[in-house]
């Protein structure tokens, strides 16, 4: 059993206050793959999106996840859902810090044409490999400021980060990942 908590971002507005709190203590599972030098492999975007769905729109279609730019399919969110006539847009990063920016442009392409829209990353503050521990709340946080200094979107004034600790039930308790848990889950 695995979970996500702490969810933590630098917004101050209430309505994306409200999506972090929803998003609080999902449980998700992961399984062991047999390639790739035994990946993890997760539940954790269904999970999201099935708790979103409790309180929000969620809009499940291939076509409201797709983002296009000059007609060119440009790539797909990971989740759509709305309220109060505001439609947000939400990748979930989960393991690579270089894929952040591939997320910001999703994103952004989206917001392009949705005015009112926001975007949300939600990244780990603690993706355990075998040689350590990345912040990637923390990269995200730093890439958006790059991009806002290099190309001053107001677009980017409506993504939230948000941060998310991992978490694994082992021992009847639960514990923040890194490299040893991840060890002890890959080699069981």
């Amino acid at each position: 059993m695995f979970k996500i908590a702490n969810i933590k971002t630098l917004e101050d507005r209430i309505d994306l206050k409200n999506i972090a709190r929803v998003l609080e203590d999902i449980e998700f599972s992961v399984i062991v793959k047999k390639s790739n030098s035994n990946q993890l492999d997760s539940d954790i975007d269904a999970k999201i999106e099935e708790a979103l769905s409790k309180s929000y729109l969620v809009m499940p279609s291939k076509s409201d996840l797709l983002v296009k730019a000059e007609g060119t399919k440009v790539g797909e969110l990971d989740i759509v859902f709305s309220s109060d006539k505001i439609t947000y847009y939400m990748e979930i990063e989960k393991s690579n810090k270089k894929t952040l920016w591939f997320d910001y442009i999703k994103i952004l392409t989206r917001l392009e044409s949705d005015v009112g829209g926001i975007g949300i990353l939600m990244c780990p503050t603690n993706y355990a490999h075998k040689v350590g521990v990345w912040n990637l709340y923390k990269e995200a946080v730093l890439y958006k400021k790059h991009l806002k200094r290099v190309f001053g979107s107001e677009s980017l004034d409506r993504i939230a980060v948000f941060g998310y600790t991992q978490y694994a039930y082992l021992e009847s308790k639960w514990v923040e990942y890194d490299s040893d848990i991840i060890a002890k889950i890959k080699s069981s």
